[in-house]
């Protein structure tokens, strides 16, 4: 059983498997019915684009409260 999770972020140099294990999480919130959106976090030179998906996710959470965030990548 899960206990309250708001936001996974999972973070690693490039080819350690981060996409893989986010992606086997989400398979598994979504065998217990549990809402999730990825949030790919790429461009890590680019503070708008970070800062935009950050504001994302934030809007997404506001309307999805009994959801779980998944960050792939670094912020």
């Amino acid at each position: 059983m899960l206990s309250k999770l708001d936001v996974l972020c999972i973070d690693g140099i490039l080819g350690v498997g981060k996409t893989t294990q986010i992606v086997l999480f989400r398979n598994y919130l979504k065998r217990r019915e549990i809402d999730s959106k990825i949030f790919n976090f790429k461009e890590v030179d680019n503070i708008e684009y970070t800062k935009n998906l950050l504001n994302e996710l934030d809007e997404w959470k506001q309307n999805n409260p009994d959801s779980i965030a998944l960050c792939d990548g670094s912020i």
